[in-house]
Parts: C-alpha cells; structure tokens; sequence
C-alpha cells in the first residue's frame, strides 16, 4: 500500500461516520473501522455482507427501491433503521452517489451517519405533541362544558343579567336583555 493510500485510509478511519462501498450487487467492498463503534461489526466481519445484510426488514423494500435509484445514476439521501451486531436497532442517514466507470455504474460509495438520538428525540417530541394535544383537547371540551352551564344559569333568571368587558362591549347577556 502507498503513503498515500495509508494516508486516506488513516484519514477514512479517524471520522465517526461510516464510510462505505459496495459493488452493483450492494456487496461491501470497503467500510472504514466506524462501523465497529456504530454496528458492533469489525470491518472484516462486514466486508462480504450486503447493505440489505444490515437493514431491519421493514426497510428493506425502501433500500432496494433507493438502491436501484443510485444504480441507475442519481445521487440519495435516506434514513433506515439498522441492526447492530447484537440486535439492537439504530438509525441511519446515508448519503449515496454512484461510482461510473467508462459511463456505467460499478459501484455506489457512500457515508451512514448515526441518527438515533435524533430519531429518539423527534419520537419524544411527537409522543409529547401528542399528549399535548389530547389535553388540550379535554380542557378545550371541559371549557365548552363550564361555559354551556354558566349560560343556561344566566337565563334561567327572569332579571336582568350583562357583564361588559373593560370598554362596556357586552361579553354575556340572558335573554331578558332581548
């Protein structure tokens, strides 16, 4: 290997990011050491496997569908969820482009970043959002509630009954105001 290829290969293997290729069969032919850190595979147990390999079967149908895209020349941007080496699930951005060689398609290379936190948090915020609303929800029908029996109290009375706002608009009235 050369100064050079040591060079980027020691460059490749200092990010925390994933760094990846694959042949036009989505086989791994090179992935830099964070996959370890990031899947729990060492970069010899993941070179062989495919991308589908590592993707949780839900996914699955996307990643061959956006797979198939960057074959056919476009770059991609996705979020799958990911298997580590002990089951756990992870997200994951990867940023795809296709690799031509004398104008067709050999390869796609690419980047996974680690996104779970992001993923946890977002699910939190919709669970809260969520509760939220449905309590909003209940206040909103309780207010309704307490309003609809101050009314009916307020003309059950056969007197005169107004309350003003603080410019003397009229803000509830009974019927015997007319």
């Amino acid at each position: 290997m050369g100064t050079d290829d040591t060079k980027y290969r020691d460059l490749l293997d200092s990010v925390d990011e994933v760094v990846y290729e694959v042949d036009a069969s989505g086989v791994l032919t090179y992935v830099n050491s964070a996959i370890e850190k990031f899947l729990g595979f060492s970069v010899a147990e993941a070179l062989g496997l495919t991308i589908k390999d590592f993707v949780v079967e839900q996914d699955r149908p996307k990643l061959s569908q956006n797979f198939q895209s960057v074959i056919a020349g476009q770059l991609a941007t996705n979020d799958y969820r990911l298997a580590t080496k002990t089951g756990e699930v992870r997200w994951a951005r990867t940023s795809s482009y296709p690799v031509l060689e004398d104008g067709r398609v050999t390869a796609v290379r690419g980047v996974l970043s680690d996104i779970t936190a992001r993923k946890q948090a977002e699910d939190d915020l919709n669970e809260l959002n969520a509760k939220l609303l449905h309590r909003v929800t209940e206040r909103t029908s309780e207010l309704r509630k307490s309003e609809a029996n101050l009314r009916n109290l307020i003309n059950s009375t056969d007197d005169l009954f107004c309350i003003r706002d603080l410019d003397g608009g009229l803000v509830i009235w009974n019927e015997a105001l007319g």
